[in-house]
């Protein structure tokens, strides 16, 4: 494909002039390049432009991050293409029409290259780990796209589902809500960390002590790196949804995560007794759980779930993208574990007395967790619970995620305002 590429960017060097004039109308058109192809795929080409600075370092290579289409566990990693005597460099690939994902280029100079890809870093899964790590410390967005996701950029082929207020900016005349930073310090975990509290801007139908409770895991993430606050905000005020108590929980580094969120009795535990009270303290809501919303993504989609199977009581919806339902045996283990995990199991020898009301979602280029997410559907139907299983064009993915979360949430709060007995919809099953 590159092959293709190449003598389309060489006449438009050509036409423009010089290669400054190249960049300038680069940066007023944008990156990446979009091109419609025949069979509902579209060509995608990137752009990466070496700057002084990096010439002086000696950039060897430009490695492409992709998300679901580029292989980082791959023997060769894939690398943009230099045009020959320019700081012009370029990659292209055809995806379908309905994907998204989140890219960043990786420059690396040849002193990076013989440290941490040299030859034999391809042939051992450790070493293709450790190469990728080492490399991720240098990733950069593309700052001809004005899309970011998180510390990416982020991409959308024309037939990829609209976002609502993600893609589209809300409009500014809308009311942000009011934020609070509280410290939770558990003594059950044996930790301290900074949770957020947001309260939606109010509407004149929802009593304050009975908003809806929505509850997000990777909380930092939807704090920092992709604010939800005022995509939530919107939402309430185009009364697509209720006004809300939103609770964003840091998850402080890896190491905690893995041992919090894999199905952890003692986590939820702490957030019933210790974190759910202290929240009180700033912002009344509800204690219904059908209109309590648990949403999490990777080890937080299987969190979500687990705390509708181990509290009924208390958390009666559930939004999971991506979970991972694989657990507890590694999806990298040489003898994979059933399908659905331990969740899929659970559900299968549980007697529902309350249950809840379940929205998963996983991505067509993520393997085996679209089977792990289907199975789990499949058992909570065969269970009587209401379930709904989507699957999106795109792969372990926040820029994915972002849209189920909101999605699913106002979903699933609209469906518990439904009054018990009214005859609901059937599921959309994938």
């Amino acid at each position: 494909m590159l092959e293709n590429v190449r003598p389309q960017l060489l006449a438009a060097l050509a036409d423009d002039g010089s290669e400054e004039a190249f960049w300038a109308r680069v940066g007023r058109t944008g990156t990446p390049t979009v091109e419609e192809i025949p069979g509902g795929r579209c060509r995608v080409t990137f752009l990466w432009r070496e700057t002084g600075s990096d010439a002086e370092g000696g950039i060897e290579r430009v490695y492409m991050d992709v998300n679901s289409v580029t292989n980082h566990h791959a023997a060769v990693l894939p690398v943009m293409e230099r045009l020959p005597g320019t700081g012009i460099w370029f990659w292209a690939v055809e995806v379908s029409g309905e994907w998204r994902g989140s890219y960043s280029y990786i420059p690396a100079t040849a002193d990076l290259v013989r440290e941490v890809d040299p030859p034999e870093a391809g042939l051992l899964d450790t070493s293709r780990r450790a190469r990728w790590i080492a490399l991720l410390q240098h990733a950069r967005h593309d700052p001809f796209n004005p899309v970011r996701a998180g510390l990416k950029s982020g991409l959308a082929m024309p037939g990829a589902p609209l976002q609502r207020w993600w893609d589209d900016p809300a409009p500014t005349s809308v009311t942000a809500g009011t934020t609070h930073e509280l410290s939770w310090d558990s003594g059950l975990l044996g930790r301290t960390r900074t949770v957020w509290v947001h309260e939606t801007p109010h509407d004149a139908d929802t009593d304050k002590a009975d908003r809806p409770l929505v509850i997000l895991l990777d909380g930092q993430h939807w704090v920092h790196q992709m604010p939800a606050a005022r995509v939530f905000d919107a939402a309430v005020a185009e009364g697509e949804m209720p006004a809300a108590v939103i609770v964003a929980i840091d998850v402080l580094k890896a190491a905690v995560r893995s041992e919090e969120l894999p199905c952890n009795s003692t986590f939820w535990d702490a957030i019933l007794t210790e974190l759910l009270p202290l929240v009180e303290t700033v912002a009344a809501f509800t204690k219904d759980p059908r209109r309590t919303v648990v949403a999490g993504q990777s080890f937080g989609g299987l969190a979500a779930m687990f705390a509708a199977l181990e509290h009924p009581e208390r958390f009666g919806l559930v939004a999971s993208q991506s979970g991972s339902f694989w657990w507890p045996v590694p999806y990298t283990s040489p003898v994979p574990g059933s399908p659905g995990g331990d969740i899929a199991e659970r559900i299968a020898r549980t007697t529902f007395e309350h249950p809840p009301v379940v929205r998963l979602q996983a991505g067509l280029h993520e393997g085996d967790m679209v089977l792990h997410s289907r199975t789990v559907h499949e058992r909570l139907i065969a269970a009587g619970v209401e379930s709904s299983f989507e699957v999106f064009d795109g792969g372990h993915d926040w820029l994915c995620w972002r849209g189920g979360l909101v999605d699913s949430t106002i979903d699933l709060l609209n469906t518990a305002s439904v009054p018990t007995g009214t005859p609901r919809p059937e599921p959309v099953r994938a």
